[in-house]
C-alpha cells in the first residue's frame, strides 16, 4: 500500500537553545551534517550564525524551500543546538523531499531540544510512519495521548497508522471510541470509513461516505472519492469510472481524483487514456506520489514489451497439441497498441496416427480514439498448415482478417461487434482439414445496482474446408454479482448449434446447452505473488441430430503469477474440464488438461 506523503498541519512554536548543548555527534554524523574535525566553531569566511538563521527563515516565510533549506544545513552542520526552530523546519524539509530517514533522526533531535513539545513528537511520528515504521510511531502516539487523551491529532494519526499497518479492528477501536466523545468530527468519520473499506467491508465503508457526503450537502470531496474507489475495490469499474470523471469535472485541479480515474482506467486495459489522466493530476501536483506510482505502471504498460509462452493441452479424445508463441508489443504514433506475434503448434491425434503443424505471423493494431472506453482493434496474419491423416499429407496457407469495435454507448452500457476469417488449427485433424471459421458477433453488457451485471452476446458463422460447408448460430447470457474485486460468482446459458453433421473433426451437435453456474477469486493487487481460480458446474444437454445426451459438467483453472516489479512477470496455469468444446469429437463425455507457462518484459 503506497501512504501519501502528508506535511504536518502546523508548525510547533518554538523557544531558542542557544548556549544549550546535548550530544549529538553521532545522530549528525549519519546525516553527513557534523561540522568538520569535530568543530562547532564558525570559521572566518563563514557568515553569523544568526544571521544565516534569518536567511532561512525569510526563504521559508516566501516559500523559497531550496534557499531555506541550504541556510539551515549551514547552520545545523555549525552548530546543531543554535536554533530548535532551524532544526524542524530543516526536518520539514527532508520529509517534503522524501529522505524520510534523514528527517527522522532531525525530529529526534528536536525532541530532545524540546522535550515537553508534543507538536514535535507528533511531527516525528508522522515520519516515522511515512517510512513504515508503524511501531515507533504508535509509542509516540500513546506517549502523547497518555499526557492528553483529547489530542485530536494524535488520535486520529494512531488510528490511521493502524489501518496502514493493518491492524484494522484496533483502528476501528480507535475511530469509533473517539467519535464517541466527538460525533461530528468529520475527519474521523472519514478515517473510520476508509479502515472500513480496507479491511473489505465495502458496504459499511460505502454507508459511511455516503452519510457524511449526505450530511454535508454534497460537498464533501473525500467522501465522494471515497464513494468512487470503494466501487473500483468492488470490481465495478464501469461506476467507478462516471464517478472519478464527475470528480474530475468538478474539481479540475485534483491530483488525487484523476489518479483515482488513471487506476480505473488502467484496470479496464486502457494505459493510454490513463497517462493522460495521470499527466493531469501531476500537472495540478508535481510531486503527488500516487500519481508518480501509478505512472510507473502506466508506462511499464506502454513500453516495448515481450511475451512468451508455452501450452500444452490433451483430452479424452486422445489430441495433444503443445503451442508455442512469442509476441511483441509497442506503442504506435497513435493512442493504442500494436503487437507482432508468431506461433507454432505441434499436434497429434492418436490411435488414428494423425498429425498437424501450423505456423502463424499476425500483426494486432488496437486503437482508443477518445478517452472513454471506445477501442477499434484490427489483426492481419497468415497462418501455414501442414497435416498428415492415413498416410496423406497436405499443405495449406490460410490468412487471418479480423475487425473489432467496443464502447460505451451510455453509462454503465457497453455493446461489441466484430467480423473475423481465421483458421480453425487446434487439433490435427482440423489443420489436416484447412477448416476456416468467417464468423459476424456481437455482445453487450449492462452494469445493474447492488453490483450486478448482465452481460450477453452471440454470433453466427460459415465453416468451410471440411467435407461440408457448415453454419454455425450460437449465443449466451450471464448474470454476475461481483461481492469485491477479484471475487465473483455467476450464472451463465451457453448454447450453439450446427445446420449439418460433420466430420472434420470438430464438435457439430444440433444443439448444445449448459446451464452453469460458477465463481472466480483473484488475488486483486499489483506485486508479488498473484494467483486466480475460476471453476464452474452445470447440466449440459447435446442433442446430435436425434440422440439427446444430458450430463453434469465441471471446469475449473489456476494460475499463479509471480510480479516484482511493473512490466516484469512469468507465471503458469492449469486446467481441466469436462464441458464439451468445439474441438472435441465426442457428443457425450468430453475431458480435457491444459498446462501453461508464460513471461513478459517491458523494456
Amino acid at each position: 500500500m503506497h501512504l501519501p506523503l502528508i506535511v504536518p498541519a502546523t508548525i510547533p512554536s518554538f523557544r531558542s537553545t542557544t548556549g544549550r548543548r546535548l550530544t549529538t555527534a553521532g545522530l549528525l554524523a549519519t546525516l553527513g551534517l557534523a561540522p568538520a574535525h569535530g568543530s562547532t566553531q564558525e570559521s572566518p569566511a563563514s557568515r553569523p550564525l544568526p544571521a544565516l538563521i534569518a536567511a532561512g527563515d525569510s526563504a521559508w516565510d516566501t516559500g523559497r524551500r531550496d534557499d531555506a533549506f541550504a541556510a539551515y544545513e549551514q547552520v545545523v552542520r555549525r552548530d546543531s543546538t543554535a536554533s530548535s526552530r532551524t532544526v524542524f523546519r530543516l526536518a520539514t524539509l527532508l520529509s517534503w523531499r522524501g529522505d524520510l530517514a534523514r528527517a527522522a533522526v532531525l525530529h529526534r533531535l528536536y525532541v530532545r531540544l524540546e522535550p515537553r513539545d508534543d507538536e514535535g513528537r507528533l511531527a516525528l511520528a508522522r515520519v516515522l510512519s511515512w517510512d513504515g515504521r508503524f511501531d515507533d510511531a504508535l509509542v509516540l502516539y500513546d506517549s502523547i495521548l497518555a499526557r492528553d487523551r483529547s489530542y485530536r491529532a494524535a488520535a486520529l494519526a494512531k488510528g490511521e497508522v493502524l489501518s496502514w499497518a493493518g491492524r484494522w479492528s484496533v483502528a476501528l477501536g480507535t475511530y469509533q471510541g473517539w467519535l464517541r466523545e466527538h460525533p461530528t468530527d468529520i475527519d474521523a468519520e472519514l478515517g473510520l470509513a476508509r479502515t472500513l473499506s480496507w479491511a473489505g467491508r465495502l458496504d459499511e465503508a460505502e454507508r459511511r461516505y455516503v452519510a457524511i457526503d449526505t450530511r454535508l450537502g454534497g460537498r464533501s470531496p473525500q467522501a465522494e472519492k471515497g464513494i468512487a474507489r470503494v466501487a473500483a475495490w468492488r470490481g465495478d469499474l464501469p461506476r467507478s469510472e462516471r464517478l472519478w470523471r464527475a470528480l474530475t469535472a468538478k474539481y479540475p485541479d485534483d491530483a488525487e481524483a484523476w489518479t483515482g480515474l488513471a487506476q480505473v482506467l488502467r484496470w479496464t486495459g486502457r494505459p493510454g487514456p490513463a497517462e493522460q489522466a495521470l499527466n493531469r493530476a501531476l500537472s495540478a501536483q508535481p510531486g503527488y506520489g500516487d500519481a508518480r506510482q501509478q505512472l510507473q505502471w502506466v508506462r511499464a504498460d506502454l513500453a516495448t514489451s515481450l511475451e512468451p509462452s508455452v501450452t500444452y493441452t490433451n483430452d479424452s479424445d486422445h489430441n495433444r497439441s503443445t503451442f508455442v508463441s512469442v509476441a511483441g508489443g509497442i506503442a504506435p504514433p497513435w493512442t493504442g497498441r500494436l503487437i507482432l506475434g508468431a506461433g507454432y503448434r505441434d499436434a497429434a491425434l492418436t490411435p488414428a496416427s494423425s498429425t498437424g503443424r501450423s505456423m502463424n505471423a499476425r500483426a494486432v493494431a488496437s486503437w482508443t480514439p477518445f478517452a472513454r472506453a471506445a477501442v477499434l482493434r484490427g489483426e492481419a496474419g497468415l497462418t501455414s498448415l501442414r497435416g498428415e491423416q492415413a498416410g496423406t499429407v497436405t499443405t495449406r496457407t490460410r490468412h487471418t482478417l479480423a475487425g473489432r469495435v467496443a464502447a460505451d454507448v451510455a453509462p454503465g452500457v457497453s455493446l461489441g461487434a466484430g467480423l473475423s476469417r481465421t483458421p480453425f488449427d487446434e487439433t490435427a485433424t482440423l489443420i489436416a482439414g484447412g477448416i476456416v471459421l468467417t464468423a459476424l458477433d456481437g455482445d453487450g453488457s449492462w452494469s445493474l445496482p447492488r453490483r450486478l451485471t448482465l452481460s450477453g452476446g452471440g454470433g453466427y458463422a460459415t465453416v468451410t474446408g471440411g467435407s461440408v460447408r457448415n453454419y454455425r448460430s450460437s449465443g449466451s447470457a450471464a448474470l454476475r454479482w461481483i461481492w469485491r474485486r477479484g471475487v465473483s460468482v455467476s450464472t451463465a446459458l451457453r448454447t450453439f448449434g450446427y445446420a449439418k453433421v460433420a466430420g472434420d473433426g470438430y464438435f457439430a451437435p444440433k444443439r448444445y446447452r449448459l446451464l452453469e453456474a460458477s465463481g472466480r477469486w483473484e488475488a486483486p493487487h499489483d506485486l508479488g505473488w498473484l494467483w486466480g481460480v475460476d471453476g464452474g458446474v452445470g447440466p449440459q444437454s447435446v442433442n446430435a441430430f436425434g440422440a439427446t445426451n444430458n450430463r453434469l459438467a465441471e471446469r475449473i483453472a489456476l494460475s499463479l503469477v509471480y510480479r516484482p516489479a511493473p512490466g516484469l512477470e512469468w507465471g503458469a496455469s492449469g486446467g481441466f474440464t469436462n464441458v464439451a468444446a468445439p474441438s472435441s469429437v465426442s457428443a457425450a463425455e468430453y475431458r480435457a488438461w491444459t498446462l501453461g507457462v508464460r513471461g513478459r518484459w517491458s523494456f
